[in-house]
Formats: structure tokens, C-alpha cells, sequence
């Protein structure tokens, strides 16, 4: 199903109507340009900030789809790219433009230079000299949420509780859920309720803290800062590529299966 930008601003309305007096701050999404030009025409004074999770997707897609799949898995040069691309959103927003510059420079270290530079003007065009998707909106640097990986994973719960369901026990459904989230509100309010994480994924947050803190302190430099946080991203990546669906949004889909702890 194909959204346009009316459709996401009428539902966009309905809910600000349903919600009422209920301020906006903030909105995380993925990078649907519908949906990013819908929000900033109706709720033009949010903070609007990107995915993190569907960032490194969008660059993974691209990787794959210009040919360098074999690169990344035997070039180092290659690999340290790719991961360094991803990593950027983690670096302070005043250097990004300036460890990019720096990047641009290491493709001629790299196996395959001429699908590297078009990797690299992708993202120069799409990430950096772009007024929709424009850094400001995508960097993530000591934030601690950085995607909507929970409400997309309530949104799978979901779907999956409303698999083939009548209209009538899907409505049940709908109303049992529209409780509990009432429910959860109040248990947030007053701090009962807090996110699940595996021990690995605490012990990497804890790590991704401790370079930022050593950036904050003055001990690394920006460039060694992404250095070390695209060495988070795990070298070892499983590589998915279906023939018949390479325009899926879903962002559990296994078209890219992306093996990272950041």
C-alpha cells in the first residue's frame, strides 16, 4: 500500500484531534518522504529525528545495490567505509561535514574506487546536500533512544495477534490494546515500567557511553571517535537478497539482514 502526503496529513490531523490538548514534541520515524513532508506541514514546530535502525538499512540497500556486496565481505577498506557511513549519525553534529571530507579521501584505499564513490555521493546527496533528510534530523550523537525499533515491534505483536481475524474480534482486539496502552502510559509516568534489553545489549550501550564520554572529556578526536564506534558495527554480516522483493518497507523484512549492536 502507497501512502501519499494528504493521507498522512489527514490521519495526522484525526489523531491531534483525538488526542486533544496533548503536546507534540518529538516524532521518530523512518525515512518516507510523504510522511516526513505531511509532519512538517502539520506539526511544523516538532523535533523531527530519523531512525537510526532504518538509517543503516537505507545504506545497506544501496551498497547492495550498486555491487559492492563481495567488497564489503573481502576488502577492508571497503568494509571500514560502509561501517563508517553508518556510524556517522553517532558523531557530534558540528563534525559530521568535516569526518565525512575525511572519509571521502580513504575510497582510494579501497578495491573497487569507482562503486565506492558512487556510494559515497549517495550519500553526499541523499544525507548531506539534501533539504528533507538534512543531518540536523539524523544525528543520534550520546542519545541513548536512537530508533522506533519499539513501537515497530508493538506494531508486529499486533499484526500478529490480528492475523486473520474477523472485523468484530479485530475490533476487540484494537480495544484491549487501546487499554493497556493507557495502562503503560501511567506506569512510565510514574517510572514502573522500563525498556527490556539483553545483557549484550546493555553491555554495548554501556561501551558506546564510555566513547562518547572519552569525546565529551576531551580524549578522542571526532575522527577516532567514529573510528571506534563503526568498530561496533560487526564485521560479520549476513547478507540477504531475495529476487521479488526488493521494494519492501517493512523494516523486519530479511532483504538486508544487518548483524550490528548499535
Amino acid at each position: 500500500m502507497i501512502w501519499h502526503r494528504k493521507d498522512y496529513e489527514a490521519v495526522l490531523k484525526r489523531l491531534l484531534a483525538l488526542v486533544g490538548s496533548t503536546e507534540v514534541v518529538e516524532v521518530v520515524t523512518d525515512f518516507e518522504a510523504a510522511l516526513w513532508l505531511a509532519v512538517r506541514s502539520v506539526l511544523p514546530r516538532v523535533n523531527l529525528c530519523g531512525c537510526y535502525f532504518h538509517f543503516t538499512q537505507a545504506i545497506f540497500k544501496k551498497v547492495q545495490k550498486i555491487g559492492l556486496k563481495d567488497a564489503y565481505v573481502t576488502d577492508p577498506g571497503t568494509r571500514e567505509l560502509c561501517k563508517s557511513l553508518m556510524a556517522l549519525p553517532l558523531v557530534p553534529l558540528e563534525y559530521i561535514l568535516t569526518v565525512f571530507d575525511q572519509l571521502v579521501v580513504e575510497v582510494e584505499k579501497t578495491d573497487d574506487i569507482t562503486k565506492c564513490k558512487e556510494l559515497v555521493e549517495y550519500f553526499r546527496k541523499t544525507w548531506l546536500h539534501t533539504t528533507l533528510f538534512c543531518k540536523e534530523h539524523w544525528c543520534w550523537f550520546n542519545q541513548s533512544i536512537r530508533t522506533n525499533n519499539d513501537v515497530e515491534g508493538w506494531h508486529t505483536k499486533l499484526n500478529r495477534k490480528g492475523a486473520k481475524l474477523s472485523l468484530y474480534d479485530l475490533i476487540r482486539v484494537l480495544g484491549r490494546e487501546a487499554n493497556d496502552v493507557n495502562t503503560t502510559v501511567e506506569l512510565v509516568r510514574h517510572e514502573r515500567l522500563s525498556r527490556k534489553q539483553t545483557f549484550k545489549t546493555k553491555a554495548c550501550e554501556k561501551t558506546i557511553n564510555e566513547f562518547w564520554q572519552s569525546y565529551i572529556a576531551q580524549e578522542i578526536g571526532p575522527r577516532r571517535l567514529l573510528f571506534k564506534l563503526s568498530n561496533k558495527m560487526k564485521p560479520s554480516v549476513t547478507w540477504v537478497f531475495p529476487t521479488d522483493h526488493d521494494n519492501a518497507e517493512d523494516p523486519h523484512h530479511d532483504q538486508v539482514n544487518l548483524k550490528t549492536s548499535i
